[in-house]
């Protein structure tokens, strides 16, 4: 009698894990996460598109060895008119969240002194 007790719970834990195992997360209703990798003197990738009227999540990660930061101008969004600004030290990472509105294209850059080969492109589709 007791084994079988202790079989019923163990298909019933069994049950429930394959259960919590197979549901879906949340994160992915809450928009889209666009990664871009700072190394020394080149974003990677350096072509990003994102759809128009999705939040998105971009990500700076610097793993170059020295300072780094991700800039886009004046990319149309629901509050406004946004530049987009990220700053990482080496081996860290930025983030922001944002939604544009309009579709276009806008330029990827690092304004570093003597980073000017640091330029991607941002498509908005």
């Amino acid at each position: 009698m007791l084994k079988t007790k202790a079989r019923v719970i163990l298909y019933v834990v069994a049950a429930v894990l394959l259960i919590a195992g197979c549901s879906s997360s949340e994160s992915s209703s809450s928009g889209m996460t666009v990664e871009v990798e700072g190394v020394d003197f080149a974003f990677e990738p350096s072509e990003v598109t994102i759809p128009q009227g999705e939040e998105v999540t971009l990500t700076l990660t610097n793993n170059g060895s020295i300072f780094h930061n991700l800039l886009i101008d004046n990319v149309e969004t629901e509050e406004g008119q946004q530049d987009i600004v990220l700053e990482a030290e080496v081996n860290e990472e930025d983030s922001i969240t944002f939604t544009a509105t309009e579709a276009g294209t806008y330029e990827i850059y690092c304004d570093e002194v003597g980073h000017e080969s640091m330029t991607g492109t941002l498509i908005v589709e």
